[in-house]
């Protein structure tokens, strides 16, 4: 692709693909006919083709084709949607212009400059010679087979499909259910700077709040919605899959005291605007507009939609303090789900609550951070034991919490206290019925732990309806059905959920498919070498010769003796290890599968002591493992009614109901 000088001189005029523009008359044509693309259309196409192929940001359109008059996103949206209307253009399958949600958009098409002879010509241009295809073009054609692929695997999912006997799930997108809907997407950031997404956001979030408020009216959870961010998804798809009647979009920009604030309202049958406004305001006036521009926006739903909606009811911001609000939204920002980032989006957390030592939601998310550093292994009983605190005050200050809620839960589950945790995370789902994050978390914390299955797959399957495109809660979806032994599911979903930008499927969720489909299969030098790279440093050097003896062992049963040898050896480094459950319930796994059940109850007797002394039972033997399909003979044996009466799950089963695939006969469990 030619690449024009935008600081340069203009050619006559270009061919773009099968159009010829001449700049001189303004005129666009395809086969001598004119297009009739003039005006703003015609200055908006020339500021596009001198930047081919790079993207022209909102801001730079807005200074170039709108110079000296102030619009907004969506003006220059509708603009760029009546110019790719001339050019018969499509935003789905573009030829010509394609855009990036809230950053801008660029020319796709090849641009060659032309000279004034081969506009004047009186007959149409010799098409160019067939030449080798560019990396560029290349490139896009590989995006375009990827997206068919993906849309190819989502549709896919929405088919019946196996996941257990004859058993079936069907998942499909929701309907529009009533008027009174509101979806409310990542407002885009135009501050110049990326390391002020936090503010953009913020914004956004706070609507989420604010709207959820209104009796009567349906308002998808964050996790919903943002699963879109910094996807080129048209509005009208969103609100299908989210299933609401409007949509809300919009963007910040911020220069030094001042931020500006643009809000549309979106009709998701026709894509049409129905409302848009922009405040100019005072930092520090930040914390009261979400109030105005949510009661301007149920305003404007009332007018267009005909639907009745009470006001929103005037709200307390979630803080007074600015600044504490700024370093709560920056580490949530921060977080990326590993123990360092989570480690300084504790200490911004920490200086937000010492500003605002009654900052709900600050001491709700610190609750979070918390108990998932002990899930790491890198938080004190000290540090759990306050974010309980932190957890219960928040629920005290600010009723229906969900991140309160989920750290709650999660610290009674890793401490066996199994029925307190289901009630709360029960209670968390009816404060937050549109969350699927709850659920998803709900679901992997108590339900697989305890072996109910199926009420996790219930849970997930909700999750993902509530949040079909997001990444996570499909790889939830793949986790539950790896535990239930429904490969070809979890592989399914697994793959989807990397695509759509989650984290795929688990990669001990992937060991345990693996470890099943391995024996007789050839493959088992492979599946060791998948396994092994999940043990962590300190345990490779006596891990790996026994993973790879196992795996041998499932190939050629004559190996099994120096298997078990190599595991033995392996087991006293892995009960000294800190922060191994999953590998020493894999440990369990290999023992039951290698026909020593001994071994295996040994180990998980073993790893259950640790946990007891610690008061982190759940931490210290990963129970969903238990309910794998090939851990059927440690099931059966008579131990295991021991080892679930110290894991105090007896007194949640009397509660909620036996494990699947078992039955509780007074305290007796029996399972098949």
């Amino acid at each position: 692709m030619t690449r024009i000088d935008a600081g340069g001189t203009d050619p006559n005029g270009y061919r773009i693909d099968d159009l010829l523009v001449d700049v001189g008359a303004r005129l666009v044509t395809r086969d001598g006919e004119d297009l009739g693309i003039a005006g703003l259309s015609f200055d908006l196409l020339i500021t596009l083709v001198r930047a081919a192929p790079n993207l022209v940001s909102t801001d730079t359109l807005m200074e170039e084709v709108w110079s000296g008059v102030i619009v907004g996103p969506e003006t220059i949206k509708q603009r760029v949607k009546l110019l790719r209307q001339g050019l018969g253009d499509d935003a789905a399958k573009p030829r010509y212009i394609a855009g990036l949600r809230g950053h801008g958009y660029r020319m796709v098409a090849d641009v060659v400059p032309l000279a004034h002879a081969t506009l004047n010509a009186g007959t149409p241009c010799e098409p160019p010679r067939p030449a080798a295809v560019s990396p560029m073009r290349r490139w896009r054609l590989v995006v375009a087979v990827l997206a068919l692929l993906i849309g190819a695997t989502i549709l896919w999912t929405l088919w019946p499909m196996s996941t257990a006997g004859t058993r079936t799930v069907r998942l499909s997108h929701p309907v529009i259910e009533s008027p009174g809907s509101i979806a409310v997407m990542p407002f885009a950031n135009l501050t110049g700077e990326p390391g002020k997404d936090y503010l953009a956001d913020g914004m956004a979030d706070e609507l989420i709040n604010a709207l959820s408020a209104v009796p009567g009216l349906k308002v998808p959870a964050r996790t919903s919605s943002f699963a879109y961010k910094g996807r080129e998804t048209d509005v009208r798809q969103i609100a299908h899959d989210l299933g609401v009647a409007t949509i809300l979009e919009g963007s910040v920009r911020s220069a030094g005291d001042r931020i500006r604030i643009s809000a549309r309202l979106v009709d998701a049958n026709s894509g049409f605007q129905i409302w848009t406004q922009t405040y100019d305001r005072q930092f520090a006036d930040l914390l009261n507009l979400e109030d105005d521009l949510a009661a301007e926006i149920l305003q404007a739903m009332r007018g267009h939609l005909n639907v009745g909606l009470p006001m929103a009811a005037g709200r307390s911001p979630p803080t007074r303090d600015v600044q504490a609000y700024q370093l709560y939204l920056q580490a949530h920002a921060v977080a990326q789900g590993d123990e360092s980032t989570q480690h300084e989006a504790a200490r911004l957390v920490d200086q937000a609550l010492a500003r605002d030592p009654n900052f709900a939601r600050a001491m709700a998310y610190r609750a979070f951070l918390q108990t998932s550093l002990a899930h790491h292994g890198s938080a004190s009983e000290d540090a759990l034991a306050g974010a309980e605190h932190d957890a219960r005050r928040a629920l005290t200050l600010s009723p229906g919490l969900a991140e309160a809620y989920a750290a709650l839960g999660s610290i009674l589950g890793i401490r066996g206290n199994w029925a307190a945790a289901d009630m709360t995370f029960r209670a968390g789902v009816a404060a937050n019925p549109t969350d699927p994050w709850l659920r998803d978390d709900y679901a992997v914390a108590i339900l697989m732990q305890t072996g109910r299955l199926r009420q996790a797959l219930t849970q997930t399957r909700e999750s993902y309806r509530l949040s079909p495109a997001s990444g996570f809660s499909i790889g939830m979806l793949s986790l539950v059905n790896a535990l239930m032994g429904a490969d070809a599911d979890a592989i399914r979903f697994g793959d989807l959920s990397g695509k759509l930008g989650g984290h795929g499927p688990s990669d001990w969720g992937i060991v345990f498919v693996d470890t099943r489909a391995v024996a007789g299969s050839g493959r088992h030098e492979e599946a060791a070498a998948r396994a092994a790279q999940m043990l962590a440093p300190p345990l490779r050097r006596g891990g790996e010769p026994a993973i790879r003896a196992f795996y041998a062992a499932l190939a050629d049963p004559t190996k099994r003796p120096a298997a078990l040898k190599a595991l033995q050896d392996f087991v006293p480094a892995l009960l000294a290890a800190h922060d191994a459950a999953q590998t020493r319930i894999f440990g369990v796994e290999m023992f039951t599968m290698l026909d020593a059940l001994d071994s295996a109850y040994e180990l998980a007797i073993r790893s259950l002591y640790d946990g007891l002394r610690t008061g982190r039972i759940a931490d210290s033997l990963y129970p969903a493992n238990f309910w794998l399909p090939e851990m059927r003979p440690f099931r059966k044996d008579p131990r295991f009614q021991a080892l679930v009466t110290r894991l105090k799950m007896i007194d949640y089963w009397k509660q909620y109901g036996a494990p699947d695939g078992c039955d509780l006969q007074e305290s007796k469990l029996v399972c098949r």
